[in-house]
Parts: structure tokens; C-alpha cells; sequence
């Protein structure tokens, strides 16, 4: 195994300072990659050779000085006690430091105590699964946090920024052909474009309930327009359903209990009384009515669009008040859920 500068200085970093090998600095290198080579170093006897040769070239210079680390606290043995060589005696004979077995053994399993290095290896000398959850400085085993499911946000609810093409796509497949080809050529086309779409979106990992609404949504449409044999009705589907989301809506404002407030004290166990609060009540009052306006400016141009025949300018107007004005409505109703949960949720 390569001796690595970084490694060794990652090494005396923590021996020097004693701290978590969590805390050792990035200049250093992952600290696992560290604590590593130390646990394997001192287990192959890397360690006990360095000190072998160190020994050795040390007596040789003579008047070597030997200090341990306690409790990052210095204890330094006088040379005379040391047997260094005093004023007048002969030089001594000078032999090399050896350590007998059980000396090894116990100094192995004191350093691996202090430095917090496990005692259980698999045959091969690597750390198990129980060592790497263990903290490296003799800390309980860490138990990783459990992965928590992002909460899928409104945009993913509605599909996601790509949710607006493939809801248009259909729409403008089904103006265009029908502007050069036949009505039942139109059909074929339209259906062969919305399957092509769902089948992508469920190859991308879409749920299946999302990929397959909006060709639910184009078969009804491709239906009525098969039945009618008029190519305007492909939108009157839509158009009229603009036109009950603009009644529910205003209604509700007009009874006092707007739509958009009932839904959040219904997702909040249904138990708040946000109607008390003339604030939360006037905040709900705007999300819906900004819903029942979008809803009516859909129905009121369409319809017009309707009357006159126009299918082309139909399939813009469908696009273009479509995702742009459902995203600004939907940013009202989001504001005044927040109020609503700011004022009457405690832990909001």
C-alpha cells in the first residue's frame, strides 16, 4: 500500500490535536481513507517496524531522548535514568530494542484501545458492516438517518415543467392536422400522438395515473368530436367545465365558505376554525375568486371562439390559458394556505 504524504500528516493530526477523526480537515483527505491505513498499518505491523528501525538508528546516534504522550501531557525520562552514558564510564554495549510476543500483543491492543481501532475483522483484515457504523474514536455505532421521501411539491402534482407540453402537444397535433387532412385522418393522427406520449412518460417512471390522464382526457374529447363530426367540438368538453369551475367557485365566495379554505381545512383534519379568522377568510376569498377568474376568462373567450367557428384560434387560446394561468392562480392559493397555516397552525 502506497505511503501517502497527505495520509501520514492526517495520521499526526490526530494523534497531535486527539480529536473525533470526523473533525480532521478537508486538506487532509477523507478521513476514513485515514483511519484506514492506520487500522491496517498497525495491524500488519507496519508501525512496530518503524519503531524497530527508529530504535536502531537512534541508539546507534546515541543520546537519544524518548518521550511518550499521556493524555496530551509530556513525560520525559532524565537521561540518566535512561542509562545514557555519564561523565567517565566506558560507552555501554548497545543492543537492539526487542519486544517478546506478549509484549506485542499487549502494546497492539493498548494502541488500538487509545486510537479507537475495532478488534473484529473478517479473515481478510477489512472492516465489517458493524465496524463501518462504528464512530472511529471508540463512539457508539452510527446508525444512519433514515432516508426520508421528498413530499412530491404542486408542480409535481401537476406534472412538472413538462406537464404544459404534454398537455399541448395534442392540442396543436390535432389543430394542425385537422387544417391539412381529414377529420378521421385527424383522429387517427391524434390518437397515435397521445399514446406516443403516455408510453413515453410512463418509460420516464411517471405514475401511471398522471401518464394515463391525459390520454383519458384526449379519447373523451376524440369521442365527442366522432360523434358530432364537427372538429370545434374537440374543446366544448373543456369549455363547459370552465364554465362549472367558474359557478362552483363564485358560489362558494357568495356562501361564505370559499373553496380554496375548505380544501385546507380538510388536508388539516378539518377541525380548524379558519372561518373565524376574519384574515385567513378574506385571504381565501381572494385565492378563489382568482380561481373563479381564471376559470371565467377561459370559458368567455372560448366560447366566443366556439360560436364563431374558429378552431384554429381555439387551440391557441387553449394553450395559451391554459398552464400560464393555472401556475398564477395556483401561486395565490399557495399564499393563502401559508396564511392560513401561519395563523392557526402552532407549529407553523
Amino acid at each position: 500500500m502506497a505511503w501517502s504524504p497527505r495520509v501520514i500528516n492526517a495520521i499526526g493530526w490526530k494523534l497531535r490535536t486527539g480529536a473525533p477523526w470526523r473533525d480532521l480537515p478537508e486538506r487532509y483527505g477523507a478521513w476514513k481513507t485515514a483511519h484506514e491505513r492506520l487500522r491496517i498499518w498497525t495491524a500488519d505491523g507496519t508501525w512496530e517496524r518503524i519503531l524497530d528501525e527508529v530504535v536502531v538508528k537512534d541508539d546507534a546516534v546515541g543520546n537519544a531522548e524518548w518521550s511518550f504522550s499521556i493524555d496530551s501531557g509530556s513525560v520525559r525520562a532524565h537521561q540518566h535514568s535512561a542509562g545514557a552514558r555519564k561523565k567517565g564510564d566506558a560507552p555501554p554495549n548497545r543492543r537492539r530494542l526487542t519486544w517478546s510476543p506478549p509484549q506485542r500483543v499487549e502494546c497492539a491492543a493498548a494502541a488500538r484501545s487509545f486510537l479507537g481501532i475495532p478488534d473484529e475483522r473478517d479473515p481478510g483484515g477489512h472492516m465489517n458492516t458493524t465496524e463501518r457504523n462504528r464512530g472511529p474514536a471508540g463512539e457508539e455505532p452510527v446508525v444512519p438517518a433514515p432516508v426520508t421521501e421528498r413530499q412530491p411539491t404542486l408542480l409535481d402534482q401537476m406534472g412538472g415543467p413538462m406537464g404544459f407540453v404534454y398537455s399541448a402537444v395534442p392540442v396543436v397535433v390535432f389543430v394542425a392536422a385537422n387544417s391539412f387532412l381529414s377529420l378521421p385522418s385527424t383522429i387517427i393522427v391524434s390518437i397515435a400522438v397521445g399514446m406516443a406520449i403516455t408510453g413515453y412518460r410512463l418509460l420516464r417512471g411517471e405514475r401511471f395515473s398522471l401518464a394515463a390522464g391525459g390520454l383519458l382526457g384526449l379519447a373523451v374529447a376524440i369521442g365527442v368530436v366522432t360523434l358530432t363530426g364537427s372538429a370545434r367540438d374537440f374543446f366544448v368538453i373543456g369549455i363547459w367545465a370552465y364554465l362549472a369551475g367558474f359557478v362552483v367557485a363564485l358560489g362558494s365566495v357568495l356562501a361564505r365558505r370559499p373553496l380554496s379554505g375548505v380544501v385546507w381545512n380538510l388536508v388539516h383534519g378539518g377541525t380548524h376554525a379558519w372561518r373565524a379568522d376574519r384574515r385567513v377568510l378574506r385571504a381565501h376569498d381572494v385565492a378563489t375568486l382568482a380561481a373563479a377568474a381564471v376559470f371565467g376568462a377561459r370559458f368567455g373567450v372560448q366560447q366566443w371562439l366556439y360560436v364563431s367557428d374558429e378552431t384554429g384560434w381555439l387551440g391557441v387560446a387553449r394553450i395559451a390559458m391554459g398552464w400560464p394561468l393555472t401556475i398564477l392562480a395556483a401561486l395565490v392559493v399557495v399564499w393563502a394556505f401559508r396564511r392560513s397555516s401561519t395563523r392557526l397552525l402552532p407549529s407553523a
